[in-house]
């Protein structure tokens, strides 16, 4: 039998058609279809998680999600984009830098979209990689920050997918961690999950990551730094961790492939 070529569809919403009409309006400047999808997203988190993450990435060379936060800037939904554009533009001048404006700017604007709407775990999903990305390698006080943002998500979301993936990233040692350390998490999220939730994936995916990881790279100077000894983590606000407040020193704090580099 002749073989049959088929062409993969890689558009970034799959086969979300209300998202694909979303892109092309968000293409032309119009936001209001965003905000119509977001708001008819509801609880489903993880849904309202990929959609926020597609229409980012095709935001942070746009101007819609700018335009719609400052036309509604108490509309949770407005800044919960903007809080995953933010971060994304945050992370165009590389990893493992700590604190600057733009990561600064992003982390407000998701304590702000926290505030709005309590109950959504993408804020906190944001946070968490905006301090895997911009944290010093292996840093303990952003480490203690990263923990804290870990508990507020998962009193939103116990086993949301996105931020168990984040969570085991982060902990990868090409990032911050350790191999011991991420078998570790992964076995002990997976005796805790209910059964048939992806997150029983997790130990699959880990050992398939751990194949294809290169050695962590030299960040620089930062790669000879003691732990603790970094800049400083960006500070959680009292409705992020009310026990950790730190100050700047004046300096501004996968559904899989859309989630954040």
């Amino acid at each position: 039998m002749a073989s049959r070529a088929f062409d993969l569809d890689r558009h970034p919403a799959r086969d979300g058609a209300a998202l694909r009409t979303v892109i092309e309006d968000a293409a032309m400047g119009r936001w209001e279809g965003a905000r119509e999808l977001l708001s008819s997203t509801g609880a489903d988190w993880d849904r309202r998680i990929f959609r926020l993450q597609v229409l980012a990435r095709g935001g942070v060379r746009l101007t819609f999600a700018d335009t719609w936060a400052q036309a509604e800037p108490r509309s949770p939904h407005a800044l919960a984009l903007l809080a995953n554009v933010l971060a994304l533009r945050s992370m165009a001048g590389g990893r493992g830098r700590g604190l600057n404006e733009a990561m600064q700017e992003a982390w407000s604007t998701c304590d702000a979209a926290a505030e709005a709407l309590p109950s959504d775990p993408s804020p906190y999903l944001v946070m968490l990689a905006l301090t895997r990305f911009h944290s010093p390698p292996r840093d303990r006080e952003w480490r203690a920050t990263l923990e804290q943002v870990w508990k507020r998500l998962i009193e939103c979301d116990p086993w949301n997918r996105e931020a168990h993936h984040e969570l085991l990233t982060y902990l990868f040692p090409s990032w911050h961690g350790t191999g011991g350390e991420v078998f570790h998490w992964a076995q002990e999220q997976c005796v805790h999950a209910p059964r048939g939730l992806p997150l029983h994936m997790l130990l699959g995916l880990l050992r398939r990551r751990r194949e294809a990881v290169p050695p962590p790279p030299r960040l620089g100077d930062e790669g000879g730094r003691a732990l603790g000894a970094g800049p400083r983590s960006p500070a959680l606000t009292h409705r992020t961790a009310p026990c950790v407040r730190r100050t700047h020193d004046g300096r501004p704090h996968d559904e899989g492939s859309t989630s954040m580099p």
